[in-house]
């Protein structure tokens, strides 16, 4: 039998991608289905194109996967469209997870309302520290040891977030902004009819062509208020568009998944609807000029 000949083999098991909890469990899951389906690699890649290589690299685990290969492996072997999608969004959702930090807090995300299914409605559009190799021990030389190893990983972390976020962490927390601008109003339409067009960034890459839960970005009603979903106003995708009238340099301080952080909030309005609220300057890169909100911070008594 040649190998574009190989039958379906139905007493092989196959694991569920949708089911999966780590992205290499989602590749065994594909690769499972591949062996039960009978089909070869080559006739694999005679449907989708894919390099025999790559195929299979990917599968068995070798290559880091691509998104570009899983999507079409996914819709090679999906029933339909709406399992397709499915097991999409839980590899987007499995990428996201696993390229955030081991200790998310205070990064710009970290319980934000808008990555759960309980926020407002769409509105259209460091590094992780290397584990210990150490094994366990509660000698005093290997407490100093796995200390050292920690402080030389945290330098070596703290030297890639500098390198990566400087230019933005000067312009993000630069001086105060000039001249004072518009009041920062509730009216979308003013918003739309005098602010500026900026481009919305996610510097998460898995998230940039998913437009799921996990991947949205949070417009709030305060940027001095903590996350929640009472603050919240809306959510906002990668490469969405929205419209800035004005910004503060006050706001609350807020750092990316990156280790860059700003106090920079900008006013913006979505086109194509009624949603006004707040955008943390570190979720776009347009380079535009701005003019300074009519906005105080709320003061305590």
């Amino acid at each position: 039998m040649s190998e574009s000949e190989h039958l379906p083999d139905s007493t092989r098991p196959t694991r569920d991608p949708g089911a999966a909890t780590t992205s290499d469990e989602f590749v065994r899951a594909l690769a499972s289905l591949r062996v039960a389906a009978g089909e070869s690699y080559r006739a694999l890649h005679q449907r989708t194109g894919i390099p025999l290589s790559t195929l299979n690299d990917t599968l068995s685990g070798r290559r880091k996967p691509r998104n570009p290969v899983i999507r079409q492996v996914v819709q090679a072997y999906a029933d339909d469209d709406a399992q397709a999608a499915a097991w999409l969004e839980n590899w987007a959702v499995l990428m996201v997870d696993e390229s955030r930090p081991a200790d998310p807090a205070g990064s710009a995300d970290a319980a934000d309302p808008a990555r759960s299914g309980t926020s407002a409605p769409l509105t259209g559009a460091m590094p992780v520290l290397p584990a210990s190799t150490i094994a366990p021990s509660d000698t005093p030389n290997a407490r100093k040891t796995r200390s050292r190893l920690w402080i030389v990983a945290a330098v070596a972390a703290a030297v890639v977030v500098l390198g990566a976020g400087l230019v933005w962490q000067i312009g993000l927390a630069g001086d105060e902004p000039g001249d004072p601008g518009p009041d920062a109003g509730p009216d979308a339409a003013a918003v739309l009819d005098r602010g500026t067009e900026l481009t919305v960034f996610n510097v998460e890459e898995p998230c940039r062509d998913q437009r799921i839960a996990a991947c949205a970005l949070g417009l709030y009603r305060s940027p001095w208020e903590p996350r929640s979903a009472d603050n919240q106003t809306g959510r906002v995708f990668h490469e969405d568009v929205v419209v800035a009238d004005c910004v503060i340099a006050d706001g609350r301080l807020i750092t990316d998944e990156t280790g860059v952080s700003t106090h920079r909030w900008y006013h913006v309005a979505v086109p194509g609807s009624d949603v006004v609220g707040w955008l943390p300057a570190v979720r776009t890169r347009t380079d535009v000029e701005v003019a300074a909100c009519r906005a105080s911070r709320p003061t305590t008594s």
